[in-house]
């Protein structure tokens, strides 16, 4: 007995510690996975990066950060590391703080990279899109804005940065901008901007401007809305509010003309219609077309397809109407009678559950007008057989709302367009920047008008500095096809002279 209870003894023992070293493992394991996690979230947020970072204090919209080749959705409070890559996604915008340096705003559509430090600098790459720039540096900043191959770098400037298809354009509002090319190094001072572009050859054009409103985007506009008391920049607050008003007035002007015009393209004479559907066939047929049966005064057929159509009442005394009286006093009826005169049963229809109605996508409208009415003051300098082409009014289609879908661009509308209003349309393909280039509609082409003519467009009043293919419409846009004959877009509002 002794023996066996010693034995017992032995075993809970041994069961005891088994429980605890079990529980010692799980406990460990659970230590394990929260460490894991505090050091994935402290990855992301940025809790273990040392030195200035930048600091993300402002989202909205959907916009995300991806880390060695992770991707994640960015938050507020981020602390953004070396190699990281931003991308702000449609109607997104992102603010961005660089300690003792600066602010920094993502416009929608934005692709941004962290730059690796190169002699203690940090800096921002800008691969894609638009970015704002205010700094308030009080000594030479240790951050410098990259495009490409190109640097720049400001202590106290205001300055945007837009990368579009292999164009790259920098706008300064006030302050200066160190310019750092791969030759040599250019002051840009307020009111002024540097285009570079890059030719298929792999050369690059610097091409330096000034600055109009016209070549400022609302995203700009916005910005430049803020107050910057210790700024003397390039529009005031009270300005940039005008312009973006004035704008708003402009589409709403074009948008009533449009509203009380008929912008149905109608089917012109001798052009074929439609195919039409079998079913609307088949309706046309029944309700006036040759083949169809005799209407009735009775019941409809269709609504009782079980007895053929009643007969029409004759009237008496008519040449049709001399039928057998009926005999007094005859009751018999048939068996054929009887049948005719049963009601027939009907089976009630089986009612299925009604199913959710899925909320019908919003339909996208833009409006679209083509101009030529530069030409018109130019025609001594217009090429030769041309004029047969420039409308008296100037106008080869009047603004027209057309219907789009989410993603399509200016330059989608454009072929759409002049494909169902029979303009001609001839562009060329870029493979360099992946877009298309528009050489000439309705038979003007570029150069037609001198070396400084060609097509240009517009949205909303801005003239963007980067391909029609590579704009993205949102609803209500109103686009403006314009050709320009004097200096590259001064003669229609499009120049930065």
């Amino acid at each position: 007995m002794r023996e066996q209870k010693d034995e017992q003894k032995k075993k809970g023992s041994a069961k005891v510690r088994k429980n605890r070293i079990y529980n010692g493992v799980m406990i460990l394991i659970l230590v394990a996975i929260v460490f894991s996690a505090a050091m994935f979230v402290g990855n992301i947020r940025g809790w273990f990066t040392e030195g200035g970072s930048i600091l993300v204090t402002g989202k909205s919209g959907l916009a995300h950060v991806e880390r060695k080749g992770i991707a994640y959705s960015l938050q507020e409070g981020t602390v953004l590391k070396e190699g990281d890559r931003l991308k702000t996604l449609d109607g997104a915008s992102v603010h961005l703080e660089i300690p003792g340096q600066g602010e920094v705003v993502l416009h929608e559509d934005t692709t941004l990279r962290i730059q690796e430090e190169k002699e203690n600098t940090t800096g921002l790459q800008v691969l894609n899109g638009e970015v704002f720039f205010h700094m308030h540096a009080k000594e030479d900043p240790a951050f410098s804005v990259f495009t490409e191959e190109e640097k720049l770098s400001s202590v106290t400037g205001v300055f945007s940065v837009s990368v579009r298809q292999g164009t790259s354009t920098v706008y300064v509002y006030g302050g200066e901008v160190k310019h750092i090319g791969e030759e040599e190094e250019t002051l840009l001072q307020k009111g002024e901007m540097l285009t570079i572009l890059k030719t298929e050859r792999g050369e690059k054009l610097y091409e330096r401007r000034s600055l109009t409103e016209e070549a400022l985007s609302d995203f700009i506009l916005r910005q430049l809305q803020k107050d910057y008391e210790e700024k003397d920049l390039f529009l005031t607050k009270e300005e940039a509010e005008r312009i973006l008003g004035k704008r708003q007035e402009a589409v709403s002007l074009v948008l009533e003309e449009n509203i009380s015009q008929e912008t149905v393209p109608k089917i012109e004479e001798g052009e074929k219609e439609p195919e039409k559907s079998p079913e609307i066939e088949e309706t046309e047929t029944q309700t006036g077309g040759q083949e169809a049966p005799p209407k009735s005064q009775g019941k409809d057929p269709l609504k009782n397809p079980s007895k053929e159509p009643q007969k029409e009442k004759e009237e008496p005394g008519s040449a049709t109407g001399n039928v057998e009286e009926e005999k007094p006093g005859k009751t018999e009826v048939t068996e054929e009678e009887k049948k005719e005169e049963k009601p027939l049963e009907t089976v009630p229809p089986v009612s299925e559950p009604d199913k959710p109605k899925e909320p019908a996508p919003k339909v996208l409208k833009a409006t679209i007008s083509i101009r030529v009415d530069s030409i018109l003051d130019n025609m001594k300098d217009l090429t030769p057989g041309k004029e047969q082409y420039v409308p008296q009014n100037g106008v080869l289609l009047k603004a027209t709302t057309v219907e789009f879908t989410q993603g399509e661009t200016v330059f989608d509308v454009l072929k759409r367009v002049t494909k169902a209003a029979k303009i001609q349309l001839e562009y060329a393909y870029t493979p360099l920047y992946e877009s298309y280039y528009v050489e000439g509609i309705q038979h003007l082409y570029e150069f037609d008008v001198g070396s400084e003519s060609g097509w240009m467009y517009q949205v909303n009043g801005w003239f963007p500095n980067y391909g029609s293919s590579a704009y993205k419409l949102k609803d209500g846009d109103v686009i403006v096809w314009a050709y320009t004959c004097k200096g590259l877009g001064a003669d229609i509002g499009g120049s930065v002279q």
